[in-house]
């Protein structure tokens, strides 16, 4: 009997040592620098920073309210060759909102007064429109998701990482 008692208790410290490096090894891999709104940030052909983060619009329908937190990107650089890939290409479903319990709603960047040059559409500032409901797509828990632009993060993936550049980064809004 005290054999079988000190072999559970055995198999319990194994599982609990586990969860631990588990969960240590999460934490390692989800090593997200962050970033400050209007701290440039490198990924990929691309130099740009976040500028500003505000509420758009917000109006009721059959489901209940719908929202908008809007965010503007500032491109320093774009050393991308002609006729290539565009920003907004480059960053298609990449950037994303999260808030404190969950809620992911994904966005991509549209040019603000862009201009054709090379073959493409180009712009210095991008906006990201970030519209969620009730019934969107990452919206887990619509009675506590964020209303304001400080009840977010943005989490931008780098679609193409050069050198040292990180694959994931971080900005918290507002």
């Amino acid at each position: 009997m005290k054999r079988a008692a000190l072999i559970v208790a055995c198999v319990s410290c194994i599982r609990a040592v586990l969860v631990v490096l588990a969960a240590s090894l999460a934490q390692a891999c989800d090593s997200t620098p962050q970033s400050a709104l209007g701290e440039t940030i490198e990924m990929g052909r691309y130099a740009f920073s976040i500028t500003s983060a505000w509420p758009g619009k917000e109006w009721e329908s059959a489901e209940g309210p719908t929202r908008e937190i809007i965010v503007r990107i500032h491109v320093h650089r774009d050393s991308t060759a002609p006729f290539t890939e565009s920003f907004t290409s480059s960053f298609i479903d990449s950037m994303a909102i999260v808030d404190a319990a969950g809620n992911i709603v994904r966005a991509t960047p549209s040019p603000v007064f862009p201009v054709h040059s090379a073959g493409r559409y180009r712009s210095e500032f991008y906006a990201c429109v970030f519209r969620y409901s009730r019934s969107s797509e990452g919206v887990r828990n619509f009675s506590r998701i964020g209303t304001h632009p400080r009840d977010f993060r943005l989490l931008i993936t780098n679609p193409a990482p050069e050198g040292r550049q990180p694959r994931r980064v971080a900005v918290q809004l507002g």
